[in-house]
């Protein structure tokens, strides 16, 4: 839970603090976060649960592939606000605007995915009294 926590800070730090994010910047986080996720232990991957695996167990993993998809909607959403803005402010689509293009829709996909599989992730932790009242986790 630690890597990918700090994977979202540095994301953050290094990339979604300046104004713009270039194609390369988010190359540069997507293959970051897609690599931890890569690198998971198969007994970490969601589809190695079973009925004998401890609650617990899932709950903490449930709350790292969270935080793993919530990385990736963070992402859409500077995309998705960038591309916004440029709508805003009427500027020509030309130079590293249609690579950035490109990227919101390939950003579009793939946080459209993440919150899917959240609010599928969020339904089994509620199944399962995972869910509480004064949760600590923003979802």
């Amino acid at each position: 839970m630690t890597k990918v926590t700090m994977l979202a800070a540095d994301m953050i730090r290094t990339h979604l603090s300046k104004k713009n994010l270039t194609p390369a910047g988010i190359e540069s986080i997507t293959r970051d976060l897609d690599l931890w996720h890569n690198q998971l232990p198969e007994p970490m991957k969601l589809n190695h649960f079973t009925a004998d695996t401890p609650f617990l167990t899932k709950m903490s993993l449930y709350q790292v592939h969270l935080l793993y998809m919530g990385a990736l909607m963070l992402v859409y959403r500077r995309l998705s606000s960038q591309f916004a803005q440029r709508l805003d402010a009427d500027q020509a689509v030309q130079g590293p605007w249609i690579e950035l293009d490109n990227a919101v829709l390939q950003g579009a996909s793939q946080g459209l995915i993440a919150a899917r599989h959240c609010s599928r992730i969020i339904g089994l932790m509620r199944d399962e009294d995972g869910v509480f009242r004064k949760c600590w986790l923003v979802m």
